[in-house]
């Protein structure tokens, strides 16, 4: 099954690279070293290649719980470390609230600076 979804991923960036593909995560029970694991697993597999970022929304409370020497941030920067594409941590989507809806697929602009995101989509 992650061999078929992993092609289809492929196909999908390959196909949209003139435009760039965004790639939106977000954590909802993962403790940071299970986090770590699971992310640089998805980048070992090639699911960040030739992506133009990454999106990673806010941990949901029950996944905040950091060991004193692996931290959600040591998990982030050990998963993309050396990715060439922008990776944009605490961004309001998923499970905590206030967050946004964003639709699989669509074309989207993101902006960003210090504190401040906004994401643009548009369905064609």
């Amino acid at each position: 099954m992650i061999s078929a979804s992993l092609g289809a991923v492929r196909e999908f960036t390959n196909s949209h690279k003139d435009d760039g593909v965004i790639v939106f995560l977000e954590n909802a029970e993962l403790k940071p070293f299970e986090m770590a694991r699971a992310l640089y697993g998805l980048r070992l597999s090639g699911w960040f290649d030739g992506v133009a970022g990454v999106l990673i929304g806010r941990n949901a409370p029950s996944s905040t719980t950091d060991a004193p020497d692996f931290a959600t941030r040591d998990a982030l920067d050990a998963a993309f470390s050396g990715l060439s594409a922008p990776v944009i941590v605490d961004v309001d989507i998923g499970h905590v609230g206030p967050q946004w809806t964003l639709v699989q697929g669509a074309m989207a602009h993101v902006s960003w600076s210090e504190g401040s995101c906004s994401i643009e989509q548009e369905l064609r």
